[in-house]
């Protein structure tokens, strides 16, 4: 389970070294959204150093601007193709796009582990992953 100390500069000692990392790098797959389990195909994320996120919404490409400072994150500008999917693929990526607009913290709990949040509560939840993942909901580690 997840767990946030208010505050965004306090660096969490129990998480060790994966804390000083920053989401910038790598390609995050979503495996939960508002606490429930993301369906494929699953959104994907992935933050650069030029404070730019990109990545697919399950559908549909996307771009946005984001700022890191310390824990905090601000999601902006969020723009995305249009295609269209089926309605269930549709109604998760907009789901995700209005998370995205939430979010104004992140943590690494683990190496591959990454939560976003909007306030005290987890909105995001995603794994270091390749694409094209087959079953999201294995990743979760505390599956409900």
């Amino acid at each position: 389970m997840w767990m946030r100390i208010a505050g965004w500069g306090l660096a969490l000692s129990l998480a060790g070294a994966a804390m000083a990392d920053e989401p910038v790098g790598p390609l995050w797959q979503v495996v939960a959204l508002d606490g429930r389990d993301a369906e494929a195909p699953v959104p994907e994320m992935r933050f650069d150093e030029a404070g730019r996120l990109a990545g697919t919404g399950g559908c549909n490409r996307y771009r946005a601007s984001v700022g890191i400072d310390g824990g905090a994150m601000r999601i902006e500008g969020t723009m995305a193709t249009r295609m269209f999917c089926g309605p269930a693929v549709m109604a998760q990526e907009q789901a995700f796009f209005a998370l995205l607009a939430q979010v104004d913290g992140w943590q690494i709990a683990a190496p591959d582990r990454l939560a976003l949040f909007a306030g005290a509560r987890v909105v995001i939840e995603a794994r270091r992953g390749p694409p094209a993942l087959a079953n999201p909901s294995d990743l979760r580690q505390d599956k409900r």
